[in-house]
């Protein structure tokens, strides 16, 4: 999942956003290098709201500069997906680093290699 991070990371600006306590932030860092891809990583405890209030993805986007429906919002939890969904962004469940390939290329993002972690990437709009 490392590669394809890096991959998208060349052609898309990625964008973290986590609901994990602080603690265990400090862990999920220092075990995932590939994070230094993202161009920003968001940790709900530091935002004051967590996933799935349609206010954190409207307060990412206001951070990011970005609309809704230019975005892919990828997450391994149904209900946040939907949440994000609601709003305009395009959404993609999780379950597996070949799903979510089939689903980047069906959406039009360019290629890449195997890689891309469960949380939020940011996408232009699927043509």
């Amino acid at each position: 999942m490392a590669e394809l991070v890096e991959g998208l990371s060349r052609h898309y600006r990625l964008v973290l956003l986590s609901n994990v306590d602080r603690d265990y932030w400090r862990v999920v860092r220092g075990m995932h290098p590939e994070l230094d891809h993202f161009e920003a990583l968001l940790v709900s405890a530091d935002l004051g709201m967590a996933k799935p209030d349609p206010e954190i993805f409207r307060h990412v986007c206001q951070l990011t500069g970005t609309e809704p429906q230019q975005c892919l919002f990828i997450d391994d939890t149904a209900q946040n997906v939907d949440a994000a969904r609601a709003l305009g962004f395009h959404g993609h469940v999780f379950r597996s680093v070949p799903e979510l390939r089939a689903a980047l290329r069906q959406s039009g993002a360019r290629p890449c290699s195997e890689r891309l972690l469960p949380w939020q990437a940011r996408f232009p709009a699927p043509r």
